[in-house]
């Protein structure tokens, strides 16, 4: 008699929990208890406080083939918020696809960055921020639910993303604040935005291409490549966003950019090329350097 599998026998919550626990750990997966809870909520609609409390509620049969195809998936390295389609950032959670980077924790440090350099402008300004590659949109619209009196646009390459951004503006209520354009860095932007901007923000690819082997395999199978790799040297992005903001920043605005591993000089080379001063590192909380941000004051020509 064939033995029946997982989907075909009921399973209670604590049950499927403790089994996909064990089929995460087993493929090696980091961080399988938490990944597991994760995935059961998701396919179960349940909360973390429904599994402590009902831990014996039974899964119906489609609950439990859904929790083996989303194991399996996860199994296969596709991370959680791939899965799920939403990722936790800063204050919010973002609605993701695979046209939008996956926001990682690390990136709320730019958040950070760009909230601290606006508070540093005028108390009663009402300010604009634009953000480059904006993705799923999260780190303008962290900003902009930190900054009730500003405004901002957000630029992105591939059309599907800026319809994800337009989605979580709305969901998050910036949506009357915010505007989304479709373009390669400035290019979709008009004459009305030359030196409007107090803060321009960007997490841009910056990884050189022959690091991509060393990715993990989250990251190299299922982040867009676009969004990850900058040609050599990792620096080209920032080639050209340096030189061609100050026709979009006004006097006295902040560029707050997002670095890799051992860039901080590079880029506080160029930031200090293109006509930034005030240029420094803002740390991670590992410790690594993870923005470069610099002021800029028009220089006479």
């Amino acid at each position: 008699m064939t033995k029946p599998s997982q989907a075909d026998r009921s399973l209670s919550l604590a049950q499927a929990l403790k089994h996909g626990r064990a089929r995460l750990q087993a493929a090696g997966i980091e961080g399988a208890a938490l990944d597991a809870r994760l995935l059961l909520q998701f396919i179960s609609g349940t909360r973390h406080n429904d599994i402590l409390a009902t831990p014996d509620h039974l899964l119906n049969g489609s609950q439990i083939r859904a929790y083996e195809r989303v194991l399996a998936r996860r199994v296969g390295r596709e991370p959680v918020a791939r899965i799920t389609g939403r990722r936790s950032f800063y204050d919010a959670d973002y609605l993701i696809d695979a046209s939008t980077l996956d926001p990682r924790p690390d990136s709320e440090t730019l958040v950070e960055a760009v909230l601290n350099v606006a508070h540093q402008l005028p108390a009663s300004q009402s300010g604009q921020i634009l953000d480059l590659g904006t993705g799923s949109g999260c780190l303008l619209i962290a900003a902009l639910r930190q900054l009730p009196n500003w405004s901002g646009v957000g630029v992105d390459v591939q059309a599907r993303a800026v319809r994800m951004a337009r989605i979580n503006a709305a969901r998050l209520g910036v949506d009357e604040r915010v505007f989304f354009r479709h373009g390669n860095w400035f290019d979709p932007l008009s004459l009305s935005h030359r030196h409007a901007f107090d803060v321009i923000l960007s997490n841009p690819p910056y990884i050189p291409i022959s690091d991509r082997r060393a990715l993990m395999p989250e990251v190299a199978k299922f982040d867009p490549g676009r969004a990850l790799f900058a040609g050599r040297t990792g620096l080209s992005a920032y080639e050209v966003i340096v030189p061609r903001s100050v026709a979009y920043i006004k006097a006295g605005g902040w560029l707050v950019c997002e670095i890799g591993l051992g860039q901080e000089d590079d880029v506080m080379q160029i930031f200090a090329d293109a006509g930034y001063g005030d240029i420094d590192i803002v740390k991670d909380l590992t410790d690594r350097p993870r923005v470069v941000r610099g002021r800029y004051r028009a220089i006479a020509r």
